[in-house]
């Protein structure tokens, strides 16, 4: 299976009050459950998951597991397209975008996560290969600073239309 994970030492540890995380994905092509990415603590607790059609969702509806529950998309994204994904969080609402525009919200629980962790796919056991996600990732982006929330509807200069 193809994951990654990128544990940071622990003096670079953020504990974070507010977030934004971002990831551009180009699918290509649908199956049962395909883990995007992860940002989390080092030990996973309060983690801000990313995948597609996981139980009972449409295939190509994206779930937010998030600290306080899960948030799925109003889109549902089509293969051979580029999309950029954007998660904020503000201490007390959490918001997805998906190219820019709100796309879906859920409630916060006024806690900060831990920020040390960045995982690519899954690499539980057993699950690499059946929890793949087919296509392309890039431009992960993420800033501890909510003031950062503003730019996202300006950051599609970002070329979402490349292959």
């Amino acid at each position: 299976g193809l994951y990654s994970n990128f544990i940071f030492p622990d003096d670079k540890k953020q504990e974070l009050a507010n977030f934004t995380y971002e990831i551009k994905c180009y699918s290509q092509e649908w199956h049962r459950i395909a883990r995007l990415c992860s940002f989390t603590s080092k030990n996973e607790s309060r983690s801000s998951m990313l995948r597609f059609g996981e139980n009972g969702l449409d295939i190509n509806a994206l779930q937010w597991v998030s600290p306080s529950g899960s948030i799925v998309s109003t889109t549902r994204f089509s293969t051979d397209r580029w999309y950029m994904i954007s998660l904020t969080y503000d201490g007390s609402k959490l918001t997805m975008y998906v190219n820019g525009v709100k796309d879906a919200q859920g409630d916060g629980d006024r806690k900060p996560v831990d920020f040390q962790r960045f995982e690519l796919g899954m690499s539980w056991a057993g699950y690499p290969g059946s929890q793949y996600f087919r296509g392309r990732m890039a431009e992960v982006r993420q800033s501890f600073r909510q003031t950062f929330v503003a730019l996202i509807p300006n950051r599609m200069g970002w070329s979402l239309t490349g292959k």
